[in-house]
């Protein structure tokens, strides 16, 4: 790699970094943002991808602890919690059961999304919302992208109405 700027190095770590985290390939996805958190340490990015990769392998504490990091360095509340929610929403029932419980013990308030309510989860909720709110488009996809998550066209359709 002939890169030279350390922000661009450190950059096309994380981005592959990602990429290994979406293809599953966890343990290349660590590696990926440790290298590129040692190269810009003071960048949030490559703290949110191991934050995400640790949640995901169910590394709770060392997620919450990289999180931590990332926003000490400049990641919104908001751009965590919607990284966890997804995380989340794409779990199977004892993985998000498991993640619950966890975000619960640590914050009840702010994670109270992750509570249940009802027999409707909040993934459930919005697909609602959005095949009452749009029922003549809800046919063409599901709403659902091929990884299980909405369409963010969808998703900002259904909290418009």
């Amino acid at each position: 790699e002939g890169l030279k700027s350390p922000k661009l190095k450190s950059a096309v770590r994380t981005t592959h970094g990602g990429v290994m985290r979406d293809l599953g390939r966890f343990d290349v996805a660590l590696r990926y943002g440790t290298e590129a958190h040692a190269i810009t340490d003071s960048d949030f990015r490559p703290c949110t991808l191991l934050g995400a990769v640790n949640f995901e392998l169910g590394n709770y504490e060392s997620a919450r602890d990289w999180y931590a990091k990332a926003a000490e360095r400049g990641a919104s509340e908001r751009s965590i919690d919607d990284e966890l929610r997804g995380i989340y929403m794409r779990a199977d029932k004892s993985k998000r059961d498991e993640i619950r419980a966890f975000l619960i013990r640590e914050d009840p308030v702010r994670y109270k999304w992750a509570q249940v309510s009802g027999s409707r989860s909040p993934r459930r909720r919005v697909v609602a919302s959005a095949k009452t709110a749009f029922p003549a488009h809800w046919g063409r996809s599901g709403g659902f992208c091929t990884n299980g998550t909405i369409h963010t066209s969808w998703f900002t359709m259904a909290h418009s109405a």
